[in-house]
């Protein structure tokens, strides 16, 4: 097949953590039910199947957005009392949920790793 002139793509630098911003992206100006694979190549001019190599599973960029999210939280500057450290991290917590559609995001995904979560006592 070949290549139509201008049609250009500019595959070259494309990450896994650039197709996740690049997903969150679509996801705020489009919305959970427009996020897809192609949406994703598209906004990043490339292929389809680099989308795919990177993230292997039409999921996997959802878990990782899942985990994005509450991973933007600032920790720090927190209060010292823990009630107080609770209510600040919710707060924050709620305000990265913010995002369209963030919610449905976060509440339908289990992580896939560890998060980052400062849980004191060793929790």
């Amino acid at each position: 097949m070949a290549k139509t002139p201008g049609a250009a793509r500019t595959e070259v630098g494309i990450t896994l953590d650039r197709v996740v911003g690049t997903a969150c992206a679509v996801l705020q100006r489009d919305g959970i039910a427009k996020l897809s694979a192609r949406a994703i190549a598209a906004e990043l001019d490339v292929r389809m199947n680099t989308v795919m190599w990177h993230i292997r599973t039409k999921d996997r960029p959802l878990g990782l957005m899942a985990e994005a999210i509450p991973g933007e939280v600032d920790l720090e500057d927190l209060p010292g009392d823990w009630r107080e450290q609770a209510a600040e991290l919710l707060g924050r917590l709620r305000r990265r949920l913010g995002h369209r559609d963030g919610a449905l995001l976060v509440a339908g995904m289990f992580p896939s790793s560890r998060t980052r979560w400062p849980f004191p006592n060793g929790w």
